[in-house]
């Protein structure tokens, strides 16, 4: 069992670990831009839309963290009864404000992240499978309900706002309703982390591929294990602190902050698999850099009508001009 401890890790240990992982993410954002646009020429879809936006949120959260230490909160000793607290008195509202704040961004950039992923889903569910594309439609109504539940209980279980933050204040919030915005909250986040971790498996192994790249995509999907590790831990480690006997900032901060970032990097990834497909990626530069001097590929013709393949979007987000759902492979599933 998890030992409660008086000391947290410190504003160096939430700031790296928050930085770092918005610098992977920021890698990766840029690879996909330039695939889109450079090699694929194609323009932006939903996710590429949903994993900007998520980005931007985690950069806001991560600035929040900053803004935080300034004020001294990260301190390691400093624990949510501000006892430890060596700044200034007059900042002490200041800082449950802004933590207060923050939980918006970071609700944000959790429901984004998990956005990302479903409406990348959204191009490797086959037309056909109605049934699986009923649920992930209906998983993604529950992820942005979840979002607007979340902001609501935040804004509406202690009223007026102010006393959320406002310690001084004669009716101010009892520390019981914090716990109950981060058990609600938490709990919402992570069923929504599981359906997005199981709904791929629904249709991935009935999907025929050359083994490696059907392996490929397990371990793109797998890593979804490692979101909802951190989402454990998270409550874990939080819960067995103990938010009545007072919790450092700093642990807090941390967890949140892993949680939020670790989950933008992982659900960057499943849109940068061309790039791990060297030979096909060389082909489709070779093309569009064709194409871009004028060589268009003129479309096929029958008798003296002009038709063209029926296109529909791969993992990779790109358009297909053969009629198939993924690359390389077939649906092996009847009409349901």
């Amino acid at each position: 069992m998890l030992e409660m401890t008086d000391i947290g890790p410190g504003p160096v240990a939430v700031l790296v670990s928050g930085w770092v992982f918005i610098a992977i993410a920021t890698v990766a954002v840029g690879a996909r831009v330039y695939l889109r646009l450079k090699i694929q020429r194609q323009c932006f879809v939903a996710s590429d839309f949903f994993m900007f936006t998520a980005w931007l949120s985690a950069v806001v959260a991560t600035i929040f963290t900053v803004l935080l230490d300034r004020l001294g909160a990260l301190d390691p000793m400093v624990d949510t009864s501000m006892e430890s607290y060596h700044g200034d008195e007059n900042h002490i509202h200041q800082v449950f404000k802004l933590f207060w704040y923050w939980n918006i961004p970071v609700w944000s950039t959790l429901t984004l992240n998990k956005l990302t992923l479903l409406t990348l889903y959204l191009q490797i569910f086959p037309d056909f499978m109605r049934k699986r594309r009923i649920l992930l439609w209906l998983t993604i109504a529950y992820v942005t309900a979840s979002f607007g539940a979340s902001v609501a209980l935040l804004f509406l279980i202690c009223h007026p706002i102010r006393d959320s933050w406002d310690l001084d204040h004669a009716g101010h919030c009892p520390i019981v309703l914090t716990e109950i915005v981060f058990w609600v909250t938490w709990a919402l986040q992570f069923a929504g982390d599981l359906l997005v971790f199981a709904l791929p498996w629904l249709v991935i192994y009935r999907i025929k591929m050359r083994r490696s790249l059907k392996y490929g995509m397990y371990f793109t999907f797998l890593l979804g294990i490692v979101n909802i590790t951190f989402s454990i831990l998270r409550f874990a480690t939080i819960q067995v602190a103990d938010w009545r006997n007072s919790i450092p900032f700093s642990t807090v901060t941390l967890w949140t902050t892993l949680d939020c970032n670790v989950g933008l990097v992982i659900a960057c990834l499943p849109s940068l698999r061309p790039y791990f497909n060297p030979t096909k990626l060389g082909n489709r530069f070779r093309k569009s850099s064709k194409e871009s001097g004028g060589g268009s590929k003129a479309p096929l013709t029958i008798g003296s009508h002009p038709t063209r393949r029926p296109r529909t979007a791969g993992l990779d987000g790109g358009d297909r001009a053969d009629g198939r759902e993924m690359d390389e492979s077939e649906v092996d599933l009847a009409e349901e």
